[in-house]
C-alpha cells in the first residue's frame, strides 16, 4: 500500500517535472519565433530605405543629365547672341566708315519693309474699323495688327492713316504706336497728321516714331514740334535734331534761338557749345541779334567756353570772329 502510494507520488512528480519542461520549450520556440520576425522585420526596412536610396539618386542624376542639357542649350543662345551683337557692330562700323550702305538697310535684312500690300485686305480692314462704333473695340482691332506691324507691312500704314480721323484719343494712340520700327518715308504723312493731333501722347508717340532716315521732311516736322505747346515734345525733338545731318541740324538750331520758349532756346544753345565748331560759333554770334538780355548772357557764357570771349555786342562779336577765326582750328583750338 505505502510502495503503490509511494509509486503515484512518484508518477505526479515525473508528470509536473514533463509539463514544466514542455511548457519552456513552447516558450522558447516562441521567442526563437518572434526573434526572427523581427530581424525578418528590420531586413524588410533595410530594404525599401535601399530601394528609396537608389530611386533618389536615379532621379538625381536625371535631373543633372537635364540641367547639364539646358546650360548647352544656354551656352548655345548666349554663344548666338554674342555673335549677332558682333555682327551689328561690324555693320555699325562699315556704315559710320561709309564703307556699306545705311545700317538701316543692314537691319531690314531680318524685318524688310514690303515693296506692296494687299488691296483687299486693308479695305477689309477698313471696312471692319470704320463699321465699329465703340472705341475700345477700334482699339483692339488696331492692336491684332501687331504682327503685320513687326513686318513693316505698307498695309498698316493705311489703316493708321485712317484711324488718326477717330474723334477718340486713345484710338489715335493705339494707331500710332503700330509705326514704331518702320523705316520708310511712306510713314511721314501719317507722323505729320499724329503731330497735329489734341492728345500729347500721340504727338509724343509720333515724334518718337520719326524714321532716321535721309529725307529733309524729317527735319520740316522735327521744327514744328519745336512750337509744340508741350516742354517734353519740345525737349524730345532738341534731342532727335542733335542725331541729325548738319545740313538739317544747324538751320533748326538758328531758329530754335529766335523760339518764344524759353526752354528751346536754353537747349539749343546747350546743343551749339556741344558741337563746338565754327559753324556753332557762327550761328551763336546771330543769337546776340536778340534783344533778349538773358539770352545774351547764355550765348555769352558759351563763347566764352568756346573762344574765351565774352561781347557786348552783335556787331562787335561779328567783327571779332572775322578777324580771329582763322587763328582757330575745326574743333576751336588755337592753331
Amino acid at each position: 500500500m505505502k510502495q503503490m502510494a509511494l509509486s503515484g507520488k512518484i508518477f505526479i512528480c515525473c508528470g509536473t517535472a514533463l509539463l514544466i519542461i514542455l511548457v519552456v520549450l513552447v516558450y522558447s520556440i516562441k521567442n526563437h519565433e518572434e526573434g526572427n520576425s523581427k530581424k525578418t522585420s528590420i531586413v524588410s526596412v533595410k530594404d525599401d530605405e535601399t530601394n528609396r536610396l537608389r530611386q533618389e539618386n536615379d532621379e538625381l542624376k536625371r535631373a543633372l543629365a537635364e540641367t547639364k542639357l539646358q546650360n548647352s542649350n544656354l551656352k548655345a543662345s548666349l554663344d548666338n547672341i554674342t555673335k549677332e551683337n558682333q555682327e551689328l557692330k561690324q555693320s555699325l562700323k562699315e556704315a559710320k566708315d561709309g564703307k556699306t550702305g545705311p545700317l538701316n538697310a543692314e537691319l531690314n535684312k531680318k524685318n524688310p519693309i514690303k515693296n506692296s500690300y494687299d488691296k483687299n485686305l486693308v479695305n477689309s480692314l477698313l471696312a471692319q474699323f470704320r463699321s465699329s462704333t465703340k472705341a475700345d473695340e477700334k482699339v483692339k482691332l488696331l492692336e491684332s495688327l501687331g504682327e503685320m506691324s513687326l513686318e513693316q507691312d505698307p498695309a498698316v500704314i493705311k489703316i493708321v492713316q485712317d484711324a488718326l480721323d477717330d474723334p477718340d484719343p486713345e484710338v489715335g494712340y493705339a494707331a500710332i504706336q503700330l509705326l514704331e520700327g518702320y523705316d520708310t518715308p511712306e510713314i511721314l504723312p501719317a507722323i505729320e497728321k499724329a503731330l497735329d493731333a489734341e492728345y500729347e501722347k500721340t504727338r509724343m508717340a509720333a515724334l518718337e516714331d520719326l524714321p532716321d532716315i535721309d529725307n529733309p521732311m524729317v527735319g520740316d516736322l522735327l521744327n514744328r514740334a519745336l512750337n509744340d505747346t508741350s516742354e517734353d515734345i519740345r525737349s524730345t525733338a532738341l534731342d532727335k535734331i542733335g542725331e541729325r545731318p548738319d545740313s538739317e541740324q544747324l538751320p533748326i538750331l538758328q531758329k530754335g534761338l529766335a523760339s518764344p520758349y524759353e526752354d528751346v532756346k536754353t537747349q539749343a544753345v546747350q546743343q551749339l557749345e556741344d558741337r563746338s565748331d565754327h559753324q556753332a560759333v557762327e550761328i551763336l554770334i546771330e543769337g546776340l541779334k536778340d534783344a533778349n538780355p538773358d539770352l545774351h548772357g547764355k550765348i555769352n557764357a558759351s563763347l566764352s567756353s568756346m573762344v574765351d570771349k565774352e561781347f557786348e555786342s552783335y556787331q562787335e562779336a561779328k567783327d571779332w570772329w572775322n578777324q580771329n577765326k582763322n587763328k582757330y582750328d575745326a574743333e576751336l583750338s588755337l592753331k
